[in-house]
């Protein structure tokens, strides 16, 4: 996966989802119309940095940017457990997809939980990371 991305950005194209090359490059960064990929490069660029801003816990905020950028406060709703935001804020980049699809939610406050109703998660990283890996209780599996 990394070398996928090296090469994407990079000069070898742009890689969608599933790894296959949805634009070709050569060595020099032309693709096969003889034109620079420099609007590929910077849109790999933006998302990797996009989508990993929007999954943070920053909490300052630039209001006048809100309306027209997913922002994390606005992506946390999506990630919530409550009701009132289950099902929402599905655009990965403009709100107004959400406004238009009837999926748009945007309180003022962020979210007081995260994942699936009644799941208990970890507070901390570390614990987040391993979780997955750790065995389940058994009277979580006869919930399943």
């Amino acid at each position: 996966p990394a070398q996928l991305f090296y090469d994407a950005v990079m000069g070898d194209g742009l890689v969608n989802h599933s790894g296959r090359f949805i634009l070709r490059t050569d060595h020099r960064g032309v693709n096969e119309y003889g034109r620079k990929c420099a609007a590929a490069r910077s849109y790999l660029i933006f998302v990797t940095i996009h989508a990993t801003s929007t999954h943070c816990n920053f909490r300052p905020s630039v209001k006048w940017i809100e309306k027209y950028l997913v922002m994390p406060r606005y992506h946390h709703w999506h990630h919530t457990s409550q009701k009132e935001g289950t099902d929402k804020n599905f655009a990965i980049h403009f709100p107004w997809i959400d406004k238009l699809f009837g999926t748009y939610y945007y309180p003022d406050e962020w979210p007081e939980s995260y994942g699936l109703d009644g799941e208990e998660i970890s507070p901390s990283f570390i614990g987040q990371t391993i979780e997955p890996f750790m065995p389940k209780k058994k009277s979580a599996l006869k919930s399943l």
